[in-house]
């Protein structure tokens, strides 16, 4: 086989089909709450990461497309929560797979990334650690950031994402789309002042991808408070204040 690992993304699938001899496994970084399903059917091997915001139905389709389901994989870490976890019976109930055809396996990491080797299995590893022999997902970075926009401007616990298949056959599909337009983005951001903070720091993560420009007032404001540290820490009491503020000035302009 040319190539030993392709990765792909969260909320993304990997499609290796019988009859693609160019790729021996799939290799996915970035697993806390979410689940990873392996499916093997009578026509592929199909993996999904998938953070839980992934429409159901969707994957099942998608399963059913590939002949007749003989084996569900699922694998998860100490991060899965409540919600993550209520999903694969739900999944398991719509394939109608047998319980002595399915296979959990659950991890201590609380932070992992994964390979799944056609032949041999799966392997895990901690802190988003990259084995070698991984083909890098083309514009990893710019892809990311297009998933974090979609998963961050949906309704809480919305499950309606479709998946994005990002290697069918033997090729990258270069397909991720951001599933909003920046209208409907920036109107979010005007309804939301208690997130305003987090919602203009993924916006300006977008802006400098150059998925969309951005207002000026938003990217002087962005600027202004720093706000790309808010995507990873909660806001303190000065920083609320500075939220409200900002809030008033870009609602006010």
């Amino acid at each position: 086989m040319s190539v030993k690992f392709i990765e792909i993304s969260q909320d993304a699938a990997c499609i290796l089909e019988n009859k693609n001899e160019d790729c021996s496994g799939v290799f996915t970084a970035g697993i806390q709450s979410c689940l990873i399903y392996i499916f093997k059917t009578t026509e592929a091997d199909i993996l999904i990461h998938d953070s839980g915001q992934l429409h159901i139905k969707g994957i099942c389709n998608l399963v059913k497309k590939y002949g007749e389901l003989k084996k569900l994989t699922v694998v998860y870490g100490a991060g899965l929560n409540n919600i993550n976890q209520s999903r694969y019976p739900k999944l398991v109930k719509m394939l109608e797979i047998a319980p002595d055809n399915i296979d959990v396996k659950s991890s201590n990491y609380g932070v992992f990334s994964l390979c799944f080797d056609r032949e041999t299995g799966i392997d895990l590893y901690p802190d988003n650690s990259v084995p070698a022999e991984v083909t890098p997902l083309p514009e990893k970075t710019k892809v990311e950031t297009i998933i974090e926009i979609n998963n961050f401007f949906l309704p809480v616990n919305a499950q309606s994402i479709p998946v994005d298949i990002q290697y069918i056959n033997s090729s990258f599909t270069n397909s991720t789309k951001l599933k909003f337009p920046i209208k409907t983005l920036l109107k979010t951001v005007q309804e939301q002042p208690k997130y305003f903070f987090q919602n203009i720091a993924f916006l300006k993560k977008g802006h400098d991808h150059k998925l969309y420009d951005l207002p000026p007032a938003i990217l002087n404001l962005a600027n202004k408070y720093k706000v790309s540290k808010f995507m990873f820490r909660a806001l303190t009491p000065l920083d609320r204040e500075q939220q409200i503020q900002s809030f008033n000035e870009f609602v006010n302009r």
